[in-house]
C-alpha cells in the first residue's frame, strides 16, 4: 500500500538571497551561508569567498581558503580564482543532496581554462553580475557558456539585472523569493534555466 510520507521528512534544497553575494542554502543534513553580511546567520557551514574575510558565525564551520573540505555530509571544493594580477577569490563548488552547487562569490575577474576544468559539472551557477566590483554582464556570459549549468542564479545586481538578461536571451527568466528543488531529476534537461531571486 502507498504511505504518504509526512512534508517534513522530503527533502528539499532551498537557496534564498539576502543581496550582494549572499546566499542561504538549505539542505537535508546542512546549512550553508555564503558570504553572509552579518554574523547573526544559523549555519553549519559558512563560505567566504573574499580570502581575508573571517565572520564569527556561532557553531558554523568557517571555510575560507582554498583545498578540499567534508562537512556535515557535504562535499566541498574551494577553487582559488588565481588569475595574475586579480583580488584572490575562493570559487565553491560542492555536492548536497546529489546537487552540484557552484558559487561564484564575489568574482570580479575572467578564469583560466584549469579553473573551468577543475569546476567541472555543475547544475546550479550562482554568479554575480552588474554592479562595479564584480564581472560584467558579458564576463558573466562567457562564464554561463563555459559552465553550462542548469539552473544560474545572479546575485550583486541592483535592480534588475537588464544587461545580463539581454545578452543571455532570457526574457522569461523566473522570478522568486527562494529557489526550490527536491532532486536533480527537477531540473531542466536541454536548457539552462535564469532564475532571479528577491531579497529576502
Amino acid at each position: 500500500s502507498f504511505v504518504r510520507m509526512p512534508v517534513d521528512l522530503i527533502n528539499v534544497m532551498e537557496i534564498s538571497w539576502h543581496g550582494k553575494s549572499s546566499f542561504t542554502i538549505k539542505g537535508s543534513n546542512a546549512t550553508i551561508a555564503l558570504d553572509p553580511l552579518n554574523d547573526s546567520v544559523k549555519a553549519d557551514i559558512v563560505m567566504e569567498s573574499k580570502q581575508e574575510n573571517d565572520p564569527k558565525v556561532k557553531d558554523a564551520k568557517l571555510l575560507n581558503i582554498p583545498g578540499e573540505f567534508e562537512v556535515s555530509g557535504v562535499s566541498i571544493e574551494s577553487i582559488p580564482s588565481a588569475v595574475p594580477g586579480a583580488k584572490p577569490i575562493n570559487i565553491f563548488s560542492f555536492t548536497m543532496d546529489g546537487i552540484r552547487v557552484c558559487s561564484m562569490g564575489a568574482l570580479s575577474d575572467d578564469l583560466s581554462e584549469a579553473t573551468f576544468e577543475t569546476i567541472g559539472d555543475v547544475d546550479v551557477l550562482l554568479i554575480p553580475v552588474g554592479s562595479k566590483d564584480v564581472l560584467s554582464a558579458k564576463q558573466a556570459q562567457i562564464i554561463v557558456e563555459e559552465v553550462d549549468p542548469r539552473i544560474v542564479i545572479p546575485s550583486c545586481y541592483d535592480g534588475a539585472p537588464s544587461e545580463f538578461l539581454k545578452i543571455m536571451g532570457k526574457t522569461d527568466s523566473r522570478q522568486a523569493d527562494k529557489f526550490s528543488v527536491k532532486s536533480r531529476s527537477e531540473l531542466p534537461g536541454e536548457k539552462t534555466e535564469l532564475v532571479l531571486l528577491n531579497i529576502v
